[in-house]
């Protein structure tokens, strides 16, 4: 019996002792932690087990479910319930499903009694539901419960349950003799050696993208896995940074933070899963800061010299938001800079987070050393503003004072060794002025001195330095060179970068590593069938001199270079997947005619070895459609009126070999029709073919109707296979009694963003597809509805009580058949800009895209607004972006072949380009979308001319 039940038992034969808990042999707080060890309870966010607060109604759902070791079930139950005063989305499946388990019951159909405190009475209820005890006669639960034996006369039935004497009861009870067995009850439950040790968290936000998770014991980070709910989105975790003593960890995850309850759930690290919530909030800017109190002056050029200039200052800014993240770049707004000094006049430039005082020379006035010069700032917003005043002393011109070298960097984070390409390797540094200002790469070019002692091993140019390096894309890197004369040289260079002004040295010791040998060579057999035509990886296994696996493209080589491989029949060839840099054999196969076979034998040999391997593959004939084995993702209870489509992408077919067959790619040879064998209560319309791509299904009148699904050769009308089980139920509207709406969380104001309401009935818990006639929606005005949709396009303007760029409005569902009370929905209108959130894949024309790749022409791959091209850009609503342009993104190129230059490397996407590119050649690029400071990394190469 599992533990969580055993509990429920527990609870059921101590309810009596709920009259007499001042004799409790332990404490409320002792009984708490103990039950919170068994996954029982778990207290708030910070782990107070409240022992002197009540129970909620909506509470016991959540406790009961854990008794009964169905949380996790409970948690992920569709919303069913019609109950209009919940508040949040978290309760809604633990209400679902106490209501579909009849052991909870709202007072009405419309209300639960959400927040209202529990009496006994009511957790008596539950529990003998639990029992399978009738309750129905709410009024007779205390008589009931007197004779079930579950409590004992005289308990004030109308009484809070407060949590610490429930906890105490039960505890108790398990250090409680059973009368007639010689044994407490918790040893006959198998608790009495059980010490707690599941640990309790917590959670706050502590940047935009960043969430603190803090646990009161250490964790075994190596079995910890971390999943983010942000409202209804799911949030990536993209990285983990634990403390010392592994009681607390930092998730960073792939996208922001938006307004709404966040739930982070810790798996791995327990038998129950550790659960902590907050309110996470929209990020907002908070304020402005300088990075200095000096104004430094500028710079011009006399007679050929570098001398400075007293008609300009500027100064390091930046935006900050409420976690004191800089956001310069994507705050946005207005920001307006006043000064002081008579007749000058400041420019602040996010892009590179400097305001630049001017005095024009129309003026006649200069900036003189050691001057107070007094700057406003005010940065105006959509809704609101911030300000801030500052006083600054001129200061001589900037120039680079320090240099911190922060480590040897590779995007794909391999090692480096004397056969890798050198320039995905980059020296990451840091560079300040004296007023501790960041520079760029552009400052430091003149401004330091940089070189490898060996230049045998690798050599450096500080006139190659970029920015929007490291995986923040936040630093400055030089890229190694390849030593001249194709030298092969590994041991340790030492690095060495020199402020010429003031002479401050930062180094770093790089090593480079001997290059393993290819040595052993094996080929594989492939697991599946392979056919006529068809084009396969072959499996192998490869390693070097000193037994260790490659891998890796570079160590293998293309066809010849370091191993031979050979077919007698069909093309074989060793191709490199960009992504993981990993090598993979593909061969296609030849032709093969029905009804006969081709033995192929291969051979492979590492060049200048005496390694080798052979193999043998029988080709087969082409596999051809030879069955339907079912339909998917198709609700087959649909109520009177509901119409929908069966697509090609609906119906599974397959071959001979049992693999899987593309229906739309075999329509003009093949045909599918779809008929009724029994019942007449959906009619069937159309046939799946080369013209015509869908079978129209309308439900007509209740009842069932098994189809006959059809696969038919075009040619000669032949009959390929008959599949016959699968059967709609219709069922009248009037028969339907429950209805869910899907939740919409948040729509946008913005034209195009309008969200489908998603209304479902529910029958014997399955989902009943309806009709749209089944149900009106009416909104709020001024937002519409129309073709199914929800428009919040008309909700502008100073009208509405706008906090933090939102407004919460709401829409009634209303039922059109039966005694149905309607369904009130809340949902979020945001007037939020539009901001790049999600960045995937799509051809562009000659451009294919795929698993972080981009091939194609050489012309197109040169061009970094084509290849931008292949990115489709979705904002934050999960809608895409259809007129983003080069200047919308940067583009940085971090690793490239040789003979590739980068001309505008780091600057808009549109200025950016690639030349000397031949078929064959590649780089990778980082993306950046400048309103967001989102990313996609892709490797492109060039396949044609």
């Amino acid at each position: 019996m599992k533990k969580s039940l055993s509990l429920l038992v527990a609870i059921a034969m101590v309810f009596s002792m709920f009259a007499s808990m001042a004799s409790a042999a332990t404490t409320a707080a002792d009984a708490g932690k103990y039950l919170q060890g068994l996954g029982v309870i778990k207290g708030d966010q910070n782990g107070d087990l409240m022992e002197d607060a009540t129970w909620k109604r909506q509470d016991l759902a959540v406790l009961i479910s854990r008794l009964m070791g169905k949380e996790a079930e409970a948690k992920a139950t569709a919303k069913s319930h019609t109950y209009t005063d919940v508040r949040g989305s978290y309760y809604d499946g633990f209400l679902s499903w106490a209501k579909e388990e009849s052991l909870m019951q709202g007072h009405s159909d419309t209300r639960f009694g959400f927040d209202e405190e529990l009496t006994y009475q009511q957790f008596a209820t539950v529990v003998l539901r639990a029992l399978g005890v009738d309750t129905s006669d709410y009024a007779k639960v205390p008589e009931l419960a007197v004779e079930a034996g579950i409590v004992a006369e005289g308990l004030d039935f109308s009484a809070k349950a407060k949590r610490g004497d429930t906890y105490v009861v039960i505890v108790t009870a398990l250090g409680t003799e059973v009368a007639g067995q010689g044994k407490t009850l918790g040893e006959i439950l198998g608790f009495e050696d059980f010490i707690p040790e599941v640990p309790t968290i917590s959670a706050t936000a502590t940047g935009v993208k960043m969430i603190e998770v803090k646990f009161d014991k250490a964790i075994d980070d190596s079995k910890a896995k971390f999943a983010v709910k942000n409202g209804q989105a799911t949030r990536e975790v993209t990285k983990t940074s634990y403390s010392e003593d592994k009681k607390t960890v930092v998730l960073e995850l792939g996208t922001k933070l938006f307004q709404g309850e966040t739930t982070v759930t810790v798996t791995g690290v327990s038998e129950a899963d550790l659960v902590a919530t907050f309110t996470a909030e929209d990020e907002k800017v908070a304020g402005i800061e300088f990075t200095s109190d000096k104004l430094a002056l500028g710079t011009k050029v006399e007679n050929s010299a570098t001398v400075p200039d007293y008609k300009t200052a500027s100064v390091g800014y930046k935006v900050v938001n409420q976690y004191g993240e800089d956001v310069t770049k994507t705050a946005g707004g207005s920001l307006q800079v006043l000064v002081s000094k008579p007749g000058a006049t400041a420019t602040a430039n996010a892009s590179t987070g400097i305001v630049t005082i001017t005095i024009p020379a129309s003026v006649n006035s200069f900036f003189q050393l050691n001057e107070t010069v007094v700057v406003n700032s005010v940065l105006r917003l959509s809704t609101y503003g911030v300000t801030d005043t500052e006083t600054f002393t001129i200061g001589q011109p900037a120039s680079v004072d320090t240099v911190e070298i922060k480590g040897l960097y590779n995007a794909d984070k391999k090692e480096l060794f004397t056969n890798s390409t050198f320039s995905d390797f980059i020296i990451l540094l840091e560079a300040k002025d004296q007023y501790g200002n960041k520079l760029k790469a552009a400052d430091i070019k003149s401004g330091v001195f940089a070189i490898a002692q060996n230049p045998g091993i690798f050599t450096i140019d500080i006139k190659n330095a970029v920015d929007g390096q490291g995986e923040n894309n936040d630093m400055i890197g030089i890229p190694l060179t390849a030593p001249a004369n194709n030298l092969k040289f590994d041991g340790v260079n030492k690095v060495t970068i020199t402020t010429l002004f003031g002479g401050k040295t930062a180094t770093l010791d790089v090593e480079v590593k001997k290059a393993a040998t290819l040595t052993t060579f094996t080929l594989g057999n492939p697991s599946e069938v392979v056919s006529s035509g068809q084009t396969v990886k072959i499996p192998f296994s490869a390693f070097d001199q000193n037994s260790n696996e490659l891998k890796k493209f570079s160590d293998i080589g293309t066809n010849g270079s370091k191993v031979n491989i050979t077919a007698s029949s069909g093309t074989v060839v060793i191709k490199e997947n960009y992504v993981t840099k990993e090598a993979y054999l593909e061969w296609t196969a030849p032709t093969v005619n029905s009804g006969n076979t081709i033995p192929v034998s291969f051979y492979s040999n590492v060049v200048g070895t005496a390694n080798s391997s052979q193999i043998s593959i029988t080709v087969q004939p082409a596999g051809v459609p030879q069955s339907i084995t079912g339909l998917k993702d198709i609700n087959a209870t649909l109520a009177v009126g509901a119409a929908f489509d069966i697509e090609p992408k609906h119906i599974v077919v397959k071959d001979q070999y049992d693999r899987n067959v593309t229906l739309a790619d075999i329509l003009n040879d093949y045909k599918v029709t779809v008929s009724a064998v029994t019942g007449d209560s959906v009619t069937l319309a159309g046939e799946l073919n080369a013209t015509n791509k869908k079978v129209s299904v309308s439900a007509a009148k209740a009842g069932n109707t098994r189809i006959k699904v059809e696969l038919i050769k075009v040619a000669d009308n032949s009959s390929v296979f008959t599949y016959e089980n699968f059967t709609f139920n219709v069922v009248s509207l009037d028969s339907l009694t429950d209805f869910t709406v899907a939740d919409i969380a948040k729509i946008s104001n913005k034209p195009g963003h309008e969200v489908a309401v998603k209304v479902e009935g529910v029958r014997n818990g399955a989902k009943v597809t309806l009709p749209q006639s089944a149900y009106t929606v009416v909104p709020v005005s001024p937002m519409t509805y129309a073709d199914g949709k929800l428009n919040a396009s008309t909700v502008t303007g100073n009208t509405y009580a706008w906090s933090n760029n939102e407004v919460t409005l709401s829409y009634t569902v209303t039922i059109l058949s039966g005694n149905v009370a309607p369904i009130k929905k809340d949902v979020i209108v945001s007037q939020a800009p539009l901001v790049a959130t999600t960045l995937e894949q799509k051809d562009n024309g000659d451009l294919k895209a795929k698993d972080l790749v981009v091939t194609g022409p050489v012309a197109n791959v040169s061009n970094l607004a084509a290849v931008l091209g292949t990115v489709k850009v979705k904002d934050q609503f999960g809608v895409e972006m259809a007129a983003v342009t080069g200047a919308d993104f940067s583009a940085t190129v971090i690793s490239k072949d040789d003979g590739l230059t980068v001309n505008n490397n780091g600057q808009s996407a549109s200025n950016v380009s690639v030349s000397g590119i031949t078929v064959g050649k590649s780089y990778q690029v980082i993306l950046i979308a400048k309103d967001s400071n989102v990313s996609i990394t892709l490797r492109v190469v060039a396949d044609a001319n």
